[in-house]
C-alpha cells in the first residue's frame, strides 16, 4: 500500500507540475500580467452578456469533461422549476439566427449561373414545400438513426472499457498486495480462457445432443404405446423396442459427454 500511495502521489505532482508549467508558458509568452506593458485581454462578447447561461465554448477541458459549469444550473432547478429566463441566452455563435445568416450569404454568394446550371439563393430554396418536406423527412431519420447508433456505441463501449479496466485493477492491487504470485495466477487464468470457451462450447452442443436424443426417444415410445395391438398382431414389438434401444444408447452416450464437459468446466473454472 506504501508503494501505491507513492505512485499516486507521483503522478499528482507531475499532473500539477504541467498545469504549473502550462500556466507559466502563458505567462510569459503572452505578457498578460507581470510585464511594464501587459497585454489587455478583452473577454469575449457573449461573457459580457450576463443572459448568456450556456458557457461550455469558454470554460476549460475539466469542466467540460465534467459538465462543472452547469452546477448553477443545477442548483436552480433544484430549487424551483426552471424557465427559459433560467435558461438563458445562447451564445452568438451558436444562435439560429447566426447560422441563418452565414448560409445565407454563402448561397448569395453562389447565386450565378454557371454552364447552364442556376444556383437559388436559400431563400428560393426554402420556400419550397416540397423541398421542405424531404428535408424535415431525412433530418428525422438521420437523427434517429445515429442517436440510436451513439447509444449503442457509447453502451458497448462503457462496458468493454469498464470490463477490462477492472481487470487491469485488480491485477495491479493483487500484485501490490502479493507480489509475484498474483501476475502468476492472472498468466494462468489467460491461459486458460481459450480452453474454457472450447469447453463450454462443447458443453453446449452435448446438451443440446442430449434434448435432441431424449425428444426422439419420448417419441418413439409413445408411438409404441399407441399402436400397441396392431405391433402385436404383426410381430413388430422387436423392430420397435431395437429402434427405442438404438435412440437410448446415442443418448447415454452423449449423456456421458455432458457430464465429461460439466466435470472439465468445474476443474477449470477459476
Amino acid at each position: 500500500m506504501t508503494q501505491l500511495r507513492f505512485c499516486i502521489t507521483l503522478m499528482l505532482v507531475f499532473l500539477y507540475g504541467s498545469l504549473m508549467a502550462i500556466e507559466v508558458n502563458v505567462i510569459i509568452f503572452r505578457k498578460y500580467v507581470f510585464f511594464a506593458n501587459p497585454k489587455k485581454v478583452k473577454p469575449p462578447e457573449d461573457l459580457q452578456d450576463l443572459g448568456v447561461r450556456f458557457l461550455q465554448p469558454f470554460v476549460n477541458l475539466l469542466s467540460k469533461a465534467t459538465y462543472w459549469w452547469m452546477n448553477t444550473l443545477i442548483i436552480s432547478a433544484h430549487k424551483r422549476p426552471i424557465d427559459l429566463k433560467t435558461i438563458g441566452k445562447l451564445p452568438i455563435a451558436t444562435r439560429a439566427l447566426t447560422n441563418y445568416m452565414r448560409l445565407k450569404d454563402a448561397y448569395e454568394e453562389q447565386k450565378v449561373t454557371l454552364m447552364g446550371v442556376y444556383f437559388v439563393s436559400s431563400k428560393e430554396f426554402l420556400e419550397n414545400v416540397h423541398v421542405l418536406a424531404v428535408l424535415l423527412f431525412l433530418a428525422l431519420i438521420l437523427q434517429r438513426t445515429f442517436l440510436q447508433a451513439s447509444y449503442y456505441v457509447a453502451i458497448e463501449t462503457g462496458i468493454n472499457l469498464r470490463g477490462a479496466l477492472l481487470i487491469i485493477m485488480g491485477v495491479i492491487l493483487l500484485y501490490y498486495m502479493l507480489g509475484i504470485s498474483a501476475l502468476i495466477g492472472a498468466s494462468v487464468i489467460a491461459l486458460l480462457a481459450p480452453l474454457q470457451y472450447f469447453i463450454a462450447t462443447k458443453f453446449t452442443d452435448a446438451q443440446k445432443s442430449t434434448l435432441d436424443y431424449s425428444t426422439e426417444r419420448l417419441k418413439n415410445t409413445n408411438e409404441i404405446l399407441k399402436g400397441i395391438k396392431l405391433l402385436k398382431l404383426y410381430a413388430w414389438e422387436h423392430i420397435f423396442c431395437n429402434n427405442v434401444e438404438k435412440t437410448r444408447m446415442q443418448e447415454l452416450t452423449s449423456l456421458k459427454s455432458f457430464a465429461l464437459y460439466t466435470s472439465l468446466s468445474s476443474m477449470y473454472s477459476p
